[in-house]
């Protein structure tokens, strides 16, 4: 089983908040469940944001997760699942800013 989400051929519209944090909208809740899938991997395009983190575990309502990420580098980038939801986050961005961001998100089993 595979997903693809895919913010490249309609990027995504990320809000940052006064810190510069923005989350990407990988699910209308923001938090994606994983399901069957064992390995996500991603690639962010051209941002003002410097860092992405991707957390895993359990997200919605209270949250229980672990951070796993790094510098944004135009390279593709892969994890293990490690938890029923994950969400993604872009810090470094335009502070109380919007911005289009291209990326692309594919779970595997």
């Amino acid at each position: 089983m595979v997903k693809l989400i895919n913010f490249v051929d309609k990027p995504a519209t990320i809000e940052f908040d006064k810190s510069g944090k923005g989350s990407v909208p990988l699910d209308p809740s923001h938090d994606l469940p994983t399901g069957a899938f064992r390995r996500v991997h991603l690639r962010i395009g051209s941002t003002q944001a410097s860092k992405y983190s991707l957390y895993f575990g359990k997200i919605s309502n209270t949250t229980l997760a672990e951070p796993k990420g790094g510098k944004i580098d135009g390279r593709i980038h892969s994890y293990d699942i490690d938890g029923p939801e994950i969400s993604l986050l872009l810090t470094g961005g335009p502070k109380h800013g919007t911005e289009k961001v291209k990326l692309w998100v594919y779970l595997t089993d």
